[in-house]
């Protein structure tokens, strides 16, 4: 296994903190890019005044990672990447560049509502899958080499 990719419904929510809290997230340096997630808003006027990213930099601890994310917010498109503390962040352009890097856990939000999660660990993407079955995620799906459709990051 490769990686997991998901589906969830692009409702308000904080489906981050609910994938992302179980892994040791204080271990790892977190790259951020490509960000369109933004924070809960009770109307449309709140948002047009307020129309802040969740995250307020490109690259956050562990800690400052859960604090982002433990609360609700609109996720448009995200790119995480966790790094160990003290690896230098490369970009990456595919699973080989992945797999080549010092990168633990590459985390891809498109359109709203699909994700795909890779990992070089398969017991973290098992406890996620555990985590994620039996909640509002419509779909769970594990990627192989075989069915691996996605060839860019």
């Amino acid at each position: 296994m490769r990686g997991i990719e998901l589906e969830f419904d692009s409702s308000i929510n904080n489906y981050l903190w609910r994938i992302l809290h179980n892994i040791k997230v204080n271990d790892y340096i977190w790259h951020i890019t490509d960000q369109s997630i933004y924070l809960e808003w009770r109307n449309e006027k709140e948002f047009r005044e307020n129309n802040d990213p969740l995250f307020d930099k490109k690259v956050l601890t562990g800690m400052e990672l859960l604090r982002c994310i433990d609360r609700k917010y609109y996720i448009m498109n995200v790119t995480l990447e966790a790094f160990p503390i003290g690896s230098q962040i490369v970009k990456m352009q595919n699973y080989d560049d992945f797999v080549n890097s010092d990168c633990f856990l590459f985390f891809l939000c498109i359109d709203r509502t699909h994700v795909y999660i890779y990992c070089k660990d398969q017991n973290v993407l098992c406890n996620i899958i555990v985590e994620c079955n039996g909640t509002d995620i419509l779909f769970i799906k594990e990627i192989t080499n075989e069915n691996d459709n996605i060839r860019f990051f």
